[in-house]
């Protein structure tokens, strides 16, 4: 986790890419995965909306070379949000593989955050 995002590094070109439970596809190797579309609205304006049908084709591309990647969280992840949501900015909010729920809490007290209720 990173600055309160779950974070994936796309195995192909490396980037870091906001994880979810829908999985992921890189916007780097597949950008039309962030296609965008303008929608008219009132007044001759136009908004932003995704491309649908170029999204859909990215994901299949995707997919069909095995690059669709689902995420597979800690166990631990909802005591880890728990934790970090307590501290004073999200350039705080960080979680790394390795760190334990004790390492996160001493985290907290060394810099002044809360910890977790019921812990001591």
């Amino acid at each position: 986790m990173n600055h309160s995002r779950w974070i994936f590094v796309c195995p192909r070109c490396k980037t870091a890419l906001e994880a979810n439970e829908r999985g992921v596809v890189c916007g780097i190797c597949y950008p039309n995965i962030r296609a965008r579309a303008l929608q008219p609205i009132e007044g001759g304006l136009f908004r932003q909306v995704p491309d649908d049908e170029l999204v859909a084709e990215a994901r299949t591309q995707a997919e069909d070379k095995g690059e669709h990647y689902a995420m597979k969280f800690p166990t631990e992840r909802e005591q880890i949000e728990t934790i970090l949501r307590l501290r004073s900015g999200i350039h705080h909010m960080n979680w790394n593989i390795g760190e334990s729920m004790e390492d996160l809490i001493e985290q907290n007290r060394e810099h002044g955050d809360p910890i977790p209720k019921g812990v001591k």
